[in-house]
């Protein structure tokens, strides 16, 4: 039962945001290019982002720089990857949209780029679940000891592959929630990012880089006090997002808005003289 729940958990976070894309682009007309080039957004921000965490903890772990109290670092740790999260992804979104999608810029543009973002991530995370469930079965019943895992190593080894066996049903479908409830928040910084190349100015790019790292940095605060608390942190991020996104779209054009039919032509009456000229002209 629980590896079907992995299962059908990993497949539902790699399929849906197809669906959602295919369904959002047909009724957006934006087309899967635009879906593509959020996704390359994504992987593109990611280039930055993770070697810029690992380059960072390499020089604490060095002795480069120097690590606060244990106290500070609780708390400085998740604000720093968040800062470093909001940086990355949101500045990565606004270099696409002054540079390569710069003639991409309407509301449906960015809601279609938002979901490429958010769906890419989570193709990805479903991706490594399944990676994960195909390890963990083959874990399950093997020797750790005898594969040479380390003795100093075994017990936390063991710990894992039994903690990722004992999870309840719950626990494990909500990875997917997760997922459901962060696609719209990208749509939304997306659209923050939009409003700022689009005339809005810094403060819409700040507010973005700001929004994303207060969602991850609490999210990792949260967590460990218990999941469910942090994924209520999360859907209210989402929400926010989608009641932005919405008052962000244009009304739609009123008849009085469209220009006008060009007028019909009218018949009109000639006289004999006027009729007996037309007919002599070549």
């Amino acid at each position: 039962m629980l590896t079907a729940a992995y299962a059908l958990t990993a497949l539902l976070m790699v399929a849906l945001p197809l669906i959602a894309a295919g369904l959002l682009t047909r009724s957006l007309g934006t087309g899967w290019g635009l879906v593509g080039a959020g996704a390359l957004t994504f992987l593109l921000s990611q280039v930055v982002h993770i070697p810029l965490n690992i380059g960072v903890a390499a020089l604490f772990k060095q002795g480069v720089l120097t690590a606060p109290a244990q106290a500070v670092m609780t708390w400085l740790v998740p604000i720093a990857l968040g800062l470093s999260a909001g940086l990355c992804e949101e500045l990565a979104r606004w270099l696409a949209l002054r540079g390569p999608l710069r003639r991409r810029r309407t509301w449906a543009d960015g809601v279609t780029l938002g979901l490429g973002h958010g769906g890419v991530e989570a193709m990805i995370l479903g991706g490594m679940l399944l990676f994960t469930l195909i390890t963990m079965m083959s874990l399950r019943e093997t020797d750790l000891a005898a594969m040479g895992v380390p003795a100093a190593a075994l017990d936390t080894a063991k710990a894992q592959v039994d903690a990722f066996w004992s999870a309840p049903l719950w626990m494990v479908s909500l990875g997917l929630v997760e997922r459901g409830l962060t696609v719209p928040i990208h749509v939304g910084m997306n659209s923050m990012v939009m409003c700022s190349v689009n005339g809005g100015g810094a403060r819409w790019l700040l507010g973005a880089i700001g929004v994303h790292a207060l969602l991850d940095a609490g999210a990792l605060l949260i967590i460990p006090h218990g999941a469910l608390l942090a994924e209520g942190w999360v859907a209210l991020f989402a929400i926010a997002a989608l009641v932005l996104v919405f008052k962000l779209r244009p009304p739609p054009a009123s008849p009085a808005d469209e220009a006008p039919p060009p007028p019909l032509m009218q018949p009109r009456r000639l006289d004999l003289a006027e009729s007996g000229r037309l007919l002599e002209s070549p």
